[in-house]
C-alpha cells in the first residue's frame, strides 16, 4: 500500500496529469502522510512544495524518501503542522488533500472546511485536488455503528461535486475508486495486522489491534464494499 487512500498508481498518475503542473508551481499537500503524492509531483515536474501532517512518524518517512528520491535543488519540504495554522503568503498554485479533510476539521464540517481552507491558501485560478469518501447507498445501521455514526458527514458522489461548486469552486474532473482499488487498500491494512501477530504471537498489543482490524474487515465485507466509495475531485479556485 503506497498511499493511505484507495487509489492505484495508475489512477494517481492520471490525477497528476490532470493538474497541469509546471516546474515553477508551488504545491501544498495537507495530510501528506509519507509524502508519496508530493514526491511524485516533484519527481515528474520539478515543482516546489510543502507537505504537512500531524503524524511525526509519517513526516519522518517523507523526509527520508525525499532525500533518496529527489534531485539536488528540488525544493520540497515536509513538516509537522496543523492545517488550521497554515496562512498565506505564499499563495500556492496547487493544493492537495487526499483522504485527509479531517486535518482541517473533525466531524460533519470537515469537507467544507477543507475546501474553504484550500481555497484560501491557493491563488485564484489555481487547482485543488481533494479525495473524499461518499455514500454509494444509505448505510446499514450495523455499518453505521461500526464507523461511529458518520451519517451527515459524507455525501454521495454528485453531492461532493455540487457542494464544492456552491462554495464558488469550478469542478474540472471527478472520478471514483474501483472495487479493486478498495480491495487492495483494505486488505493491505488487514495483512499488516495479521503479519504483526504472526511475527509477534505473544504481543498483547498486536492481538488487540488484530481483533479490531478483523471487526473492520468483517464490516467491509458485509457492508462497506457496496456502501462506501471514495472520490477524487479537481476544482479550480
Amino acid at each position: 500500500m503506497f498511499m493511505n487512500s484507495p487509489i492505484s498508481p495508475v489512477r494517481l498518475d492520471r490525477l497528476i496529469r490532470e493538474l497541469e503542473l509546471e516546474p515553477q508551481h508551488l504545491v501544498l499537500d495537507v495530510g501528506c502522510g509519507s509524502g508519496e503524492l508530493l514526491l511524485r509531483v516533484a519527481e515528474v515536474h520539478g515543482c516546489r512544495g510543502l507537505g504537512v501532517d500531524l503524524h511525526e512518524g509519517k513526516i519522518g518517512e517523507a523526509r527520508e524518501a525525499a532525500a533518496q528520491r529527489l534531485a539536488p535543488g528540488v525544493d520540497v519540504k515536509f513538516r509537522v503542522q496543523n492545517a488550521a495554522e497554515l496562512t498565506p503568503p505564499p499563495s500556492y498554485d496547487r493544493g492537495f488533500c487526499l483522504g485527509a479533510t479531517f486535518a482541517f476539521c473533525m466531524g460533519p464540517s470537515a469537507y467544507e472546511r477543507a475546501l474553504t481552507g484550500l481555497k484560501r491558501l491557493v491563488s485564484p485560478g489555481g487547482l485543488l485536488l481533494v479525495g473524499e469518501p461518499y455514500w454509494k447507498q444509505p448505510p446499514a445501521p450495523e455499518y453505521r455503528d461500526l464507523l461511529g455514526d458518520p451519517v451527515g458527514t459524507y455525501r454521495d458522489h454528485a453531492e461532493n461535486v455540487l457542494f464544492a461548486e456552491s462554495l464558488g469552486l469550478t469542478p474540472l474532473y471527478a472520478a471514483t475508486s474501483s472495487d479493486e482499488d478498495w480491495d487492495d487498500f483494505e486488505w493491505a491494512h488487514r495483512r499488516r495486522f495479521e503479519d504483526k501477530v504472526f511475527m509477534n504471537p505473544t504481543s498483547v498489543e498486536a492481538r488487540r489491534d488484530l481483533e479490531s482490524s478483523r471487526r473492520w474487515r468483517d464490516g467491509y465485507l458485509r457492508w462497506g464494499r457496496d456502501t462506501l466509495g471514495f472520490g477524487f475531485y479537481i476544482f479550480r479556485t
